[in-house]
């Protein structure tokens, strides 16, 4: 992982932003953005207080994951795996665990959290050893289909005896 930057916007990344099957489960799906939005989105992230990663599989860009900075030294965590291509390889894993480590090691947080209704993002937190701190029953609509919502916590001092 690294930094996301400009030179990350392209094609293949406005394809992801595009995809229904990739933001199926995002805040983003049913929304169309334009390339010069998703330039203005990366130009926005280098004024942020919170943290934007692109993660890449030799250098190749697959998705994103983002920190976004709370209260109290706490974390949000939210990720893509963009390129479907990639997905089910095992680099939401390895992307968690690193962006995991970043924060509690480098960044000072105590706590990370994160949510979502895709069934494969809760696998990869179960796995992780995250905490399921609370489902909302039929909490995301997806079509005609109610989706139950997992919400997930990692604190630095779990995740210390873990390592």
């Amino acid at each position: 992982m690294r930094p996301l930057k400009q030179g990350d916007v392209g094609a293949r990344y406005l394809r992801w932003m595009n995809d229904p099957k990739v933001q199926e489960y995002t805040r983003r799906r049913g929304i169309r953005t334009t390339l010069k939005e998703l330039q203005s989105f990366v130009t926005e992230t280098k004024k942020s207080k919170n943290l934007y990663f692109a993660i890449l599989v030799g250098k190749k860009h697959i998705g994103n994951l983002f920190l976004y900075l709370g209260k109290n030294k706490s974390a949000d965590l939210s990720i893509m795996i963009g390129a479907r291509n990639e997905q089910g390889k095992g680099y939401a894993s390895e992307a968690i665990g690193a962006a995991s480590k970043f924060a509690f090691d480098r960044w000072g947080v105590s706590s990370l959290t994160a949510g979502s209704a895709n069934p494969g993002f809760n696998a990869v937190m179960r796995k992780l050893g995250w905490k399921r701190t609370k489902v909302k029953r039929k909490g995301f609509v997806l079509g005609a289909r109610r989706r139950d919502v997992g919400y997930w916590r990692m604190v630095k001092k779990t995740y210390a005896r873990r390592k």
